[in-house]
């Protein structure tokens, strides 16, 4: 299965491997291959390729770094997914500790007022 792109995407993705220096660093390389190629199981690694020797990284490396990116688990999220899930993390967080504190409070009104009706 390959993706399909067109020539001004695959421009645009040279254009943004070349403004990262020559080489940049091979996490900035990796992450630019990631955006490339996507997070699909199955990618076409010669187009990978091609993308990184024509952004000036040699072939060997280019070749080293696509069967990296090749090897990595199919359950890659990406950025926007993490931060949506999170937020729905955060939010049911704090409707618990919200509720844990509302218990507290009429648990503990509760007390006060049956102290208040006991004989002492």
């Amino acid at each position: 299965m390959e993706r399909v792109t067109s020539d001004a995407e695959s421009t645009n993705a040279r254009h943004r491997l070349a403004r990262r220096g020559r080489y940049g660093t091979m996490k900035s390389l990796a992450l630019a291959i990631l955006e490339r190629v996507g997070s699909m199981a199955v990618y076409d690694t010669h187009k990978a390729v091609k993308v990184l020797t024509d952004a000036g990284v040699p072939e060997e490396h280019a070749e080293a770094m696509v069967a990296v990116v090749g090897n990595l688990p199919g359950n890659l999220v990406t950025e926007t997914v993490l931060d949506a899930k999170l937020q729905a993390l955060e939010l049911r967080m704090t409707l618990r500790l919200g509720g844990l504190v509302v218990a507290g409070v009429v648990f503990l009104a509760a007390l006060i007022t049956v102290f208040q009706f006991l004989p002492l």
